[in-house]
């Protein structure tokens, strides 16, 4: 649920929301500061997956290449937004041939 309110206010006050979420617990929150992973675009037919690891009993999120990348390319991952009532789609713009029109 708090994950939901910080969403609202922040797109109320016109600011990106960067939200990962780790598990059913867990979110990491680069809204404010972060790396700059968190100005990878979604697309649903992404070039880099997203992984979970443990480090020094630590969750990180590690990036990494799914297939090979061009030159000048954009970084993408699929976002995999939890599913959503009708009224809460958010609508996908990738452009992929394969886009599911939907990024939850």
């Amino acid at each position: 649920v708090c994950i939901e309110v910080m969403r609202d206010v922040l797109s109320r006050r016109n600011r990106g929301v960067y939200m990962f979420r780790i598990d059913n617990d867990y979110v990491i929150d680069a809204t404010i500061t972060g790396g700059p992973a968190r100005y990878i675009n979604h697309s649903c037919a992404p070039n880099c997956i997203t992984e979970v690891v443990t480090v020094e009993r630590e969750n990180k999120i590690i990036i990494s290449s799914c297939r090979r990348i061009q030159r000048g390319e954009e970084l993408c991952y699929d976002y995999k937004f939890d599913l959503e009532d009708d009224q809460h789609k958010i609508p996908c713009h990738c452009g992929a041939m394969n886009c599911r029109k939907w990024m939850n």
